[in-house]
């Protein structure tokens, strides 16, 4: 049954309507808008009234369905896979964190969850062991859900996922240490005898790219005759930053693997066994790699290869500018940095040739 204890609130015929005078300053008139519940008759005054205060009338039907939309319950797995959909992403980050919080706090309307659900999760991910970078990996993950679900549903709420501080965050992270020049010809001989996943290893090392990156190289991005592949986004991956959008020249071991797998692959992918359902899987690849890499290097890992070819430019003293644009890095050179085309692929070529194995 009804209430109509609300000022602004009137009962007729049985049905319940807002009911207010439009100061005359805004060009007066009279608010009448059927009401679902009285509970909802004090929101929808404060937000009336602020629209008053800036000077101008809102519609108050629009006011409405907005407090609607905050007040359905909105299932926050099913938020995810919009998400996850609409940005074509790899889901697993974005599902993991999300059952992990649901874990610690329960399936619930969307605007049901808050502080608290934060710090509960933060104590879950300290008690099963999360490294302090993971967490916020996981919590940057449902703060993007979070910030998706307000905009795309109209939800005037603060996300509680913003802003978290992360006790001791960084003091337990580790330096990456890069690979050895004598490494990488021992890695680079194993992939080229053994071949199958591990033929990305003089690809990773010689052009310094993410995994993602290579994993996602479809057979047009590769162009054999000049040796130079084109890092762009596509269907199954996109890429990091705006910066990562590059062109790069191949030389070496890298093009000699490169010409072999053109050889041997049909279709539109260089490696269409890691591209599963469309999408690219390159947490699962990198999973694959690293095990082997850090039982034989010492705990290495593949994004040591980036960091292992920073430093060989570095040591032929390559313009650090450059070297930011062959990695796709955000530039060290300010705003400035981002004017113009950057260095053309001969450009690159000549200082990758140098340190090319």
């Amino acid at each position: 049954m009804h209430t109509h204890s609300h000022t602004h609130t009137l009962l007729q015929q049985g049905l319940l309507y807002y009911n207010r005078r439009i100061p005359k300053a805004l060009g007066g008139g009279l608010i009448r808008i059927k009401l679902p519940d009285s509970s909802i008759a004090e929101t929808l005054s404060k937000r009336i009234e602020a629209a008053w205060v800036m000077g101008y009338s809102p519609d108050p039907a629009v006011i409405l369905a907005n407090i609607m939309k905050e007040t359905k319950p909105l299932s926050l797995d099913k938020i995810a896979e919009d998400y996850i959909r609409i940005r074509q992403i790899s889901p697993k980050p974005v599902l993991i964190s999300i059952k992990m919080l649901m874990d610690v706090a329960g399936q619930k309307p969307l605007v049901d969850y808050n502080r608290a659900d934060v710090r509960s999760f933060l104590t879950k991910s300290k008690e099963v062991g999360h490294k302090t970078t993971t967490i916020r990996r996981r919590l940057n993950s449902l703060s993007a859900v979070f910030n998706f679900a307000y905009h795309e549903y109209e939800i005037d709420r603060r996300n509680p996922f913003a802003k978290v501080w992360i006790e001791g965050e960084g003091e337990d992270s580790f330096s990456r240490v890069p690979f050895k020049l004598s490494e990488l010809e021992s890695i680079y001989r194993h992939s080229v005898q053994y071949g199958g996943v591990r033929s990305m290893f003089p690809i990773l090392g010689e052009t310094g790219c993410r995994l993602a990156e290579i994993v996602g190289l479809r057979v047009e991005d590769y162009n054999q005759e000049e040796g130079v592949i084109h890092i762009r986004e596509n269907r199954a991956r996109r890429l990091k930053t705006t910066g990562s959008k590059r062109s790069l020249p191949v030389g070496g071991i890298a093009r000699d693997m490169l010409d072999r797998i053109r050889l041997e692959v049909q279709g539109e992918w260089m490696f269409p066994q890691y591209i599963k359902g469309g999408v690219c899987t390159a947490t699962h690849t990198s999973n694959t790699l690293n095990k082997w890499l850090k039982k034989s290097y010492n705990g290495k890992t593949v994004h040591c290869f980036r960091h292992a070819l920073r430093d060989r430019l570095r040591a032929v003293e390559c313009p650090l500018e450059l070297i930011d644009q062959i990695g796709g890095w955000s530039s060290i050179g300010g705003s400035g940095a981002g004017y113009g085309l950057g260095y053309i692929i001969e450009h690159k070529r000549e200082w990758l040739a140098k340190i090319w194995l």
